[in-house]
């Protein structure tokens, strides 16, 4: 993070100073005090189970420099410490609760929005492309893709992980020094304006939305409002560039907002970017990058099934549009090395186990089983199935839909694991699979040993399921055995 003054705090958010300087320097941020170092200038966050601005004084005791505090949210226990002699307690003396005069306070009416203007504002600062992606699935493998193709020209800044929320993305934001020359911003959300509150906060020069899906079905109740709430993010690139899926369903539905340019990607001819000659190894993903403009191009990368193409053929549309040279396209993305936990291929006491435990949603199911029916082949196969989450009133006939598409992969295992285990079983036997090849476990622990049990050379294993059940661990404990 590059410094700001107290006095451009005050500017960005519409804060009050109610102690320190305006003067005064910040260098870094944080929102939680059990990382948070010297220095820190702290966010208090209001969350479901917590309230930050509860630790306001711990982290002027852990050597904050200051601290937003919203509105009848937080009345300092003093605004001049416990002295001895007429002298300032040091802020780790004893255990004692004050802060010191030169702890910064800004009253702000909402902790949270002015977080979003610190980031807003702070993102001004840099002259840099700005890459926005959101869509119901394939969101961070996108990302990576990018962040990594574009790594062999500049240097990049992406956020890590999951830090693709309200929170998450100002932080990553606020981490973006003068070095870098240019940002890749993933986007989450589970309610309306989500999108465009981290549209405003990234101001984004390019904007790809990657698909439209069932997942926060349970939230959003339609895909229709789904479609609307990831297209909050092209409302703010009428001055940028969307790219866009043409194969998606909702797709004429996103071209509509009017933008300075449009570049498509799909699987079928008409894209301006589509594949020809697909080939699919245990290797990976071998095809044409057939383009409008330009001959087709050559491409290899180590990661797999159809909807990853779809990730590779955005990223290659992104960056190619960028200026990326053929050649660093094409050899950084057959050096990319997927991220965990997502359609990973494990190679382990000669048998096969496809870790795609990162996430579930009735369309990444789907996609998944359909690669991992193809690369098994005629192979063994056992499947570990886990719930899906966020689905709402769409539960259980998305339960019941995905034991019939599993009967359909027709896998010599089915180990069933999560709460609409039952569900799910009732889809797959009604659909034709045997119920002696339907297993359920209690938990993971059951669910590994299961698969340990099931497993042997030659067989194809593969793993899914929502995050909240951490089948990551099934895999983790069969690798250690």
């Amino acid at each position: 993070m590059e410094k700001i003054t107290v006095q451009e705090l005050l500017d960005w958010t519409g804060g009050l100073l109610k102690q320190g300087q305006k003067d005064s320097v910040i260098r870094s941020v944080s929102i939680d005090t059990r990382n948070l170092k010297r220095g820190d200038f702290f966010i208090p966050i209001a969350g479901e189970n917590f309230d930050g601005h509860n630790f306001i004084s711990g982290a002027a005791a852990k050597g904050a420099s200051g601290s937003f505090f919203a509105s009848g949210k937080f009345i300092p226990p003093s605004l001049t410490p416990p002295t001895r002699g007429g002298e300032f307690l040091p802020l780790d003396g004893g255990g004692k609760v004050g802060v010191s005069k030169e702890f910064i306070l800004i009253e702000v009416p909402d902790t949270k929005k002015a977080f979003l203007a610190l980031a807003e504002n702070y993102r001004r600062k840099f002259k840099i492309p700005v890459i926005a992606i959101t869509g119901s699935s394939g969101k961070t493998t996108t990302k990576e893709l990018i962040a990594h193709i574009l790594s062999a020209s500049c240097r990049v800044m992406a956020n890590a992980g999951n830090f693709n929320n309200e929170i998450g993305l100002p932080l990553s934001i606020l981490k973006l020094s003068g070095a870098d020359q240019a940002a890749v911003l993933e986007m989450g959300m589970n309610h309306p304006g989500e999108i465009a509150n981290l549209s405003r906060a990234a101001s984004p020069d390019f904007g790809l939305i990657t698909n439209i899906g069932s997942a926060h079905l349970g939230f959003l109740h339609s895909k229709s409002r789904i479609a609307a709430a990831k297209a909050e993010l092209l409302s703010y690139l009428k001055r940028g560039c969307a790219v866009l899926p043409s194969d998606d369903r909702f797709f004429p539905f996103l071209a509509s907002f009017p933008v300075r340019e449009r570049v498509t990607f799909g699987l079928k001819e008409g894209a301006d970017y589509f594949p020809e000659d697909i080939r699919f190894t245990p290797e990976g993903t071998h095809f044409l990058l057939s383009r409008k403009k330009g001959k087709p191009l050559p491409l290899f990368a180590p990661i797999f099934g159809l909807f990853n193409l779809r990730n590779i053929l955005a990223a290659a549309a992104l960056t190619l549009h960028l200026g990326v040279s053929e050649d660093d396209l094409a050899g950084q993305l057959a050096k990319f090395k997927p991220a965990k936990h997502r359609f990973q291929v494990l190679k382990i006491a000669g048998a096969y186990i496809v870790d795609d435990t990162y996430n579930a949603n009735p369309a990444s199911f789907r996609e998944a089983l359909s690669t991992f029916r193809r690369l098994a082949g005629s192979n063994r196969k056992v499947i570990v199935a886990g719930s899906m989450a966020e689905l709402g009133r769409f539960s259980r006939n998305s339960h019941l839909s995905l034991g019939r598409l599993l009967a359909q992969v027709n896998p010599d295992c089915l180990i069933l694991v999560g709460p609409d285990s039952e569900t799910v079983w009732e889809g797959a036997s009604s659909a034709g699979l045997p119920e002696s090849r339907i297993l359920r476990a209690e938990d993971n622990q059951a669910a590994g040993l299961l698969l340990q049990k099931n497993l042997q050379p030659g067989t194809f294993a593969f793993l899914k399921g929502s995050r909240f059940l951490k089948l990551d661990e099934v895999v983790a404990r069969f690798m250690i055995k």
